[in-house]
């Protein structure tokens, strides 16, 4: 703090007074105070502005690279694809304003909160250690936009999703506008809807290890949803819309049984 702390306005106020005082005492030069406080301001903030992430790593304030995962909204399938990143090694907190649901997901010894994810001060109240995405999976479209937005400036435009859209809108509702969406989760397909209605073991969410190419062959099907892949360095890489990671052998695939 006593490195970042902000200096500027009062720098800029004072000699604003200043530069009033001691031209009116006869000072030719103090007119130049002004302008000189102000490239000692810019001067200042851009070093702070550079500076802050390398020394935050100094300080083991930050993670270079944080691959753990916020999830918005904890039900079966949630609580699921969290056990399963959680023993891949990859740290998973599930936010709900149920209590129950928490509840469930805490009995299933997976990391989770009761709080509400669009409250103000939801940021401050999460430990976020190692977290560097949010999946933002409720059964609200609405609530997962807005959770979107209100996690964007902490994990970064980049690192917000949200499960698609309910395929069907009720007349009297507009969809949101794509500006105000985080990226689109795994495909199209793959609405609360689809998710609430897949059969099969644990809500078809399996894990496998891709030893060969044959066996990413095998999930080119129909009925199997690619989710995402753990490379060998506990990579995260996330299936959307508009970026489908290659398999390699070596990694762990994470996908969606829709039988």
């Amino acid at each position: 703090m006593s490195w970042l702390a902000p200096r500027g306005i009062v720098a800029a106020s004072v000699a604003s007074i200043f530069a009033i005082e001691l031209s009116g005492s006869g000072y030719v030069d103090a007119e130049r105070l002004i302008p000189l406080t102000f490239m000692v301001i810019i001067a200042t903030v851009t070093l702070y502005g550079l500076s802050a992430i390398p020394l935050a790593r100094i300080l083991n304030l930050s993670e270079p690279n944080p691959q753990g995962v916020l999830i918005v909204g904890a039900h079966r399938w949630s609580i699921r694809l969290a056990g399963l990143l959680k023993n891949a090694g990859i740290r998973v907190l599930l936010i709900d304003s149920n209590f129950e649901n928490v509840y469930a997901a805490r009995s299933a010894d997976i990391e989770a909160v009761v709080a509400n994810i669009l409250a103000d001060d939801v940021v401050d109240q999460l430990d976020l250690q190692g977290i560097g995405r949010l999946f933002a999976v409720t059964a609200n479209d609405e609530v997962n936009a807005l959770a979107v937005l209100h996690f964007r400036d902490v994990f970064g435009r980049s690192e917000v999703y949200q499960l698609p859209y309910k395929k069907k809108k009720l007349p009297d509702k507009q969809p949101v506008s794509l500006d105000l969406r985080g990226r689109r989760l795994f495909s199209a397909d793959m609405t609360f809807q689809r998710i609430q209605q897949s059969s099969g073991p644990a809500e078809g969410i399996e894990i496998m290890e891709i030893n060969s190419k044959e066996d990413v062959v095998q999930f080119d099907q129909d009925n199997v949803i690619p989710l995402m892949l753990i490379d060998e360095q506990k990579n995260l890489l996330i299936f959307t819309d508009e970026k489908k990671p290659q398999p390699e052998p070596g990694m762990q695939l994470i996908f969606q049984d829709m039988n």
